[in-house]
C-alpha cells in the first residue's frame, strides 16, 4: 500500500538538524543554490532538507526512488506533473478570490481539468518506464486504482461535460448606441468579414502600425462582460447550472495523498536539477550500513563548486571499523577545513537519502552530526574564546553517542600550544570513551599520536605550493610559515631590511 515517497513512516516527525552544523558545513549555502536552480520550494519541502534520517531502511527507501528518478529518467514526467498541479492549485485559489461567481467557477473548472490531464499523463509516463523502487511501483499502483475509481472517473466525466457545455454556447451581440442586446445564435450570417471590409478604408497604410492585442482568458471580467454573461445565464441556464454544481461537488478535487506526492516529489526533483547543473562533478548513491566503515573516493566540497567547479580538488577518505579518531594537520590554508566540510556534507546528504558528491562512498547511519568550528569573537560577550570553546564542546559531549559523527575544526587555537595539547587530549579521551567517530583538524601534531588506533591525515604540499590533497601519513609539523611570511614581506630578512631602511632614513 502506498503511503509516501518519503519513507515507510512519512508522518513520523524527524528531528531537525542542529543549526550550527548546517552553518559550519555551509549546507545552507547549498540548499539556497538548490532552490535557486529549481525555483521556489514550499516551506514543507525546505524543511525536508533540514531533517536528516537515522534509520538505514528509511534512507534506502529514498535512495531507491532517487535512483529511479536519475537513472530511470523520471524527471521530465514528474516535473511536468508538478507544474500542472501547481497550475491547478493556482486556479483553485484564484477562483476563491474572484468576485464574479461564474468567472471564478470557470477558473476552477480549468484547474480541475488541468488536474485530470496531469493524472492521465503521469500514468502513461510511468507505465512506459521500468520502475525499480518500491515507492514508485506502489505509487503507480495507487494511481492506476485511483484513476479507475469513482472519484476520478466522476471528476473527469463532469469536468468534460461542463466544459463542452460551456464551449458549445454560441450567442450574438447587437450593439446600438449605448445598449447591447444578447441573443442565442440562431444561424445568422457571420458578419465579421463585412465589418472588417467596411473599416478597411480607415486602416493605416504604415507597416509599423501596432496590431491589436488578443484578449487573455485570465484577465478579470469588466462590468460589460459580467452583464453579457448574466444575460447568457438567463437565456441558457443549463451550462451555468452544471458549472455551479461541478464547483460544489468537486471543490476538493485533489486527494491528500496526491497533494503530498506533489510536495514530496519536489524534494527529489530539486536535488536532481541541482545535480544536472553540476554535471562535471561525480555523484553517487552511498552504501548505507550499520557498520562503522566510513569512506569515499574523489569527494568534492559542494559549497566550493558554486565558485569554480573546474578548479576543485577531489579527495579520498577512509576510516576502518576500529578507527574512531582521525587527526588532520598540515600547513595553513592547505584545504583542511574544506576537507572537513566535505566529510560532513557527504555524511549529511547521505542521511537524506540523496546522491553525494563522490565517485563512490560508504557511510554509517549516524544518529547525529556535531560540529565545532571556530566562531568569531564577540567583543560584547563576557566569555573569552577559550571558555566559549569549552562550553560548546561540553554540550556536544553531553549529547554524543557511539553512533555520532563529531567534526572539530581548530579548537583551542587561541591558547598556547601546550595548553591546546593538554585540553585536546582530554577532549579526545572523552570522545574515545564514547566511541564517537571524530575528525579533528588541529595545529597540534602531537594529537595524531593520541592512541594506536588514531589515524593521521596530512594536507600535502609540492615544495612550497599547497596541493589541497589530504593523505594518510605521519604528521610532519610543517606549517609553511616561511612562505606565508615571505608572501606578506614579514620574513626575518624582510624585517631586518625595513629596520635598516628606517635607521638610514632617520639619519
Amino acid at each position: 500500500m502506498f503511503k509516501s515517497i518519503l519513507g515507510h513512516f512519512p508522518h513520523k516527525e524527524q528531528a531537525a538538524a542542529i543549526s550550527s552544523t548546517l552553518t559550519d558545513l555551509e549546507l545552507g549555502r547549498i540548499f539556497s543554490a538548490i532552490e535557486n536552480s529549481f525555483g521556489s520550494l514550499p516551506e514543507s519541502v525546505q524543511r525536508l532538507y533540514r531533517q536528516p534520517l537515522t534509520d538505514r531502511n528509511e534512507i534506502a527507501y529514498r535512495q531507491e526512488i532517487m535512483r529511479d528518478i536519475i537513472e530511470g529518467n523520471l524527471y521530465p514526467g514528474l516535473f511536468s506533473f508538478v507544474q500542472k498541479i501547481k497550475k491547478a492549485l493556482s486556479a483553485k485559489e484564484t477562483a476563491k478570490k474572484t468576485y464574479y461567481r461564474p468567472k471564478g467557477e470557470c477558473t476552477f473548472l480549468e484547474g480541475a481539468y488541468c488536474f485530470v490531464e496531469a493524472i492521465e499523463e503521469l500514468i502513461a509516463f510511468l507505465q512506459n518506464r521500468s520502475l525499480q523502487s518500491d515507492g514508485m511501483k506502489n505509487f503507480l499502483d495507487y494511481l492506476e486504482k485511483y484513476s479507475s475509481g469513482p472519484h476520478f472517473t466522476g471528476l473527469k466525466r463532469a469536468s468534460g461535460e461542463t466544459k463542452n457545455s460551456l464551449t458549445a454556447l454560441s450567442y450574438t451581440l447587437f450593439i446600438r448606441e449605448n445598449t447591447i442586446e444578447v441573443n442565442l445564435y440562431a444561424g445568422q450570417a457571420y458578419q465579421s468579414p463585412k465589418i472588417k471590409d467596411f473599416f478597411q478604408k480607415f486602416a493605416t497604410s504604415s507597416s509599423d502600425a501596432p496590431l491589436p492585442k488578443e484578449r487573455q482568458d485570465d484577465l478579470p471580467l469588466n462590468h460589460i462582460d459580467e452583464q453579457i454573461c448574466s444575460c447568457l445565464a438567463k437565456l441558457c441556464p443549463k451550462p451555468f447550472s452544471l458549472l455551479h454544481d461541478f464547483y460544489l461537488s468537486y471543490h476538493h478535487f485533489l486527494p491528500p495523498l496526491l497533494f503530498n506526492f506533489y510536495l514530496d516529489s519536489q524534494f527529489y526533483l530539486s536535488y536532481a536539477k541541482y545535480m544536472q547543473d553540476w554535471q562535471q562533478i561525480a555523484f553517487c548513491l552511498p552504501q548505507m550500513q550499520d557498520e562503522d566503515i566510513f569512506c569515499f573516493t574523489s569527494g568534492y566540497n559542494l559549497s566550493l563548486s558554486h565558485e569554480d567547479a573546474a578548479a576543485i580538488v577531489a579527495n579520498d577518505f577512509s576510516l576502518g571499523e576500529d578507527e574512531k579518531i582521525a587527526i588532520v594537520t598540515g600547513p595553513n590554508q592547505g584545504g583542511k577545513t574544506t576537507f572537513l566540510r566535505l566529510i560532513g556534507q557527504i555524511a549529511y546528504l547521505a542521511s537524506l537519502g540523496l546522491f553525494v558528491p563522490a565517485k563512490s562512498a560508504a557511510v554509517p547511519c549516524f544518529d547525529a552530526i556535531y560540529t565545532h568550528f571556530e566562531s568569531r569573537e564577540d567583543k560584547d560577550a563576557l566569555n573569552g574564546c577559550l571558555q566559549d570553546d569549552l562550553v560548546r564542546i561540553h554540550s556536544i559531549l553531553e549529547s554524543a553517542t557511539k553512533k555520532s559523527l563529531i567534526l572539530i575544526n581548530e579548537m583551542f587555537s587561541t591558547t598556547a600550544l601546550e595548553d591546546a595539547l593538554i585540553l585536546g587530549k582530554k577532549i579526545l579521551q572523552k570522545l574515545d570513551e564514547r566511541q564517537c567517530r571524530t575528525i579533528y583538524v588541529t595545529f597540534c601534531k602531537a594529537l595524531s599520536h593520541f592512541n594506536e588506533k588514531t589515524v593521521s591525515l596530512v594536507s600535502q604540499t609540492d615544495g612550497e605550493s599547497r596541493t589541497y590533497k589530504i593523505s594518510r601519513q605521519a604528521a610532519d609539523g610543517k606549517a609553511h610559515a616561511l612562505s606565508a611570511a615571505q608572501k606578506y614581506a614579514l620574513s626575518h630578512d624582510d624585517i631586518l631590511r625595513r629596520i635598516k631602511n628606517g635607521r638610514s632614513s632617520s639619519l
